[in-house]
């Protein structure tokens, strides 16, 4: 039987914290890949450039609409920005990795192993 674990109030803050910073984070890095100043982003998202930095650092939550916008604006699905950061989503990545893995390894046709080779390698330009 499970038992159910209750979190103090500061617990509670200290990991919704850890998860906006992790989120903000996220979109620093993306934002960075799209070779985006702060203050370009900001200014496509029609927001203060401080508005983004403490975004980005976690001292302010963002919410779910601006994400959506900043995840629209880095052309990038929302999801991305929770990766690692909910072990609920990366139990199921790794959980589709295994799947994936176990069963590349069933199939006994070469062609069609290189075929799934060639559409992975595809997608992961």
């Amino acid at each position: 039987m499970d038992t159910i674990t209750t979190k103090t109030k500061n617990e509670l803050l200290a990991e919704e914290k850890t998860r906006c910073s992790k989120v903000g984070g996220k979109v620093a890095q993306k934002r960075v890949e799209k070779k985006l100043s702060q203050e370009e982003l900001s200014k496509k998202l029609g927001i203060d450039g401080e508005t983004l930095r403490k975004n980005e650092s976690g001292t302010t939550r963002m919410s779910t609409g601006r994400l959506s916008q900043i995840a629209e604006s880095l052309e990038e699905p929302v999801e991305t920005f929770f990766i690692d950061v909910n072990p609920r989503i990366e139990k199921t990545l790794d959980e589709k990795a295994e799947l994936i893995t176990s069963n590349f390894k069933k199939i006994k046709s070469k062609a069609i192993q290189d075929s799934i080779l060639n559409i992975v390698t595809e997608f992961m330009d």
